[in-house]
């Protein structure tokens, strides 16, 4: 288990590992050598097996400017904790015209972002791509097309 924010404790457990159940319900108890604790205080807690999606949300992009580097923000948001995703592969393509640029991509500020340097007789041309992001083998993806100034 880890302590999550907001949340409390956050306990992993593989599918695979409860037998292929799309449900089930649990409680929790504690002991010591003369105490002991139910929670819940009656019954039990029921939880639903969903899969993990990647919401993709609203996407920013710089000025695109020729001899200078151009970003694209991506803000992708986890279903399970409704939070801004901080982890997993990056994908960053663009291509000016026909030409492919290489991008780099990294997490900053609760978002994906996606990094390209511009050569310098750009302006004018345009200028599309992708930002993609996978974890736990799902993706979230939005593209985007601007002129270059």
């Amino acid at each position: 288990a880890v302590w999550a924010p907001g949340y409390g404790p956050v306990f992993e457990i593989n599918a695979a590992d409860l037998g292929g159940v799309q449900s089930f319900r649990f409680f929790f108890y504690s002991a010591n050598a003369t105490t002991a604790d139910f929670a819940p205080d009656q019954g039990a807690w029921s939880y639903q097996l969903t899969p993990l999606q990647l919401n993709a949300r609203s996407m920013t992009l710089d000025r695109a400017r020729a001899g200078r580097p151009f970003s694209a923000r991506l803000a992708v948001v986890r279903s399970d904790f409704d939070v801004p995703l901080d982890e997993g592969t990056i994908a960053c393509s663009a291509k000016l015209g026909a030409k492919t640029l290489a991008g780099t991509g990294r997490f900053a500020g609760g978002r994906v972002v996606c990094t390209w340097r511009l050569p310098k007789g750009s302006r004018g041309k345009r200028l599309t791509g992708t930002v993609a992001v996978t974890f736990q083998g799902v993706e979230a993806k939005r593209s985007f097309a601007t002129t270059v100034r």
